[in-house]
């Protein structure tokens, strides 16, 4: 029983070994297998590359394509995507505030021997609570990472 409950410490244990401050290995890579210098003398095109043929019918032509090209209108979508889960994901560090508020009127009526008439009472009530969860293991803070890494991604993509 105490080999078992050792392993299940050790398993729970070895599996936050990795965490924010994780740094890649740096490892010697061979002469042969590193890439060739870059030329500097071939830049890229920019992404206007068109503009330099000063056509304005070429350049109405690849304005419509950008209006009617849904794969770049979906794209953008997929980057408001992205950021809006980044914002969710960074929420789970901040503290949470509730409030509430009510009212209520009860009327209480007299017994039936008694001639007079009922009475009514209003009662008010409000609420504020806070809370916070500590980030102690650090899933918050990761989770954050990742959907950060994922908005960089999709803008890539796009």
């Amino acid at each position: 029983m105490r080999l078992r409950l050792l392993f299940a410490i050790a398993a729970v244990l070895a599996g936050c070994t990795v965490g924010p401050d994780y740094q890649r290995p740096e490892i010697a890579t061979p002469a042969a297998w590193k890439s060739a210098p870059e030329a500097a003398s071939n830049p890229w095109p920019t992404t206007a590359w068109w503009a330099s043929f000063r056509s304005p019918v070429l350049t109405s032509f690849i304005d419509q394509a950008q209006r009617a090209n849904y794969d770049i209108a979906a794209a953008a979508a997929r980057i408001a995507q992205a950021d809006a889960r980044v914002r969710v994901s960074g929420a789970a560090l901040l503290p949470t505030i509730d409030a509430g508020a009510d009212a209520a009127r009860s009327r209480f009526g007299t017994s039936s021997s008694s001639s007079r008439g009922s009475r009514a009472v209003t009662s008010y009530s409000a609420s504020l609570a806070a809370s916070y969860e500590l980030d102690f293991w650090g899933k918050n803070r990761s989770t954050l990472a990742s959907a950060q890494s994922l908005a960089l991604a999709s803008r890539y993509d796009r």
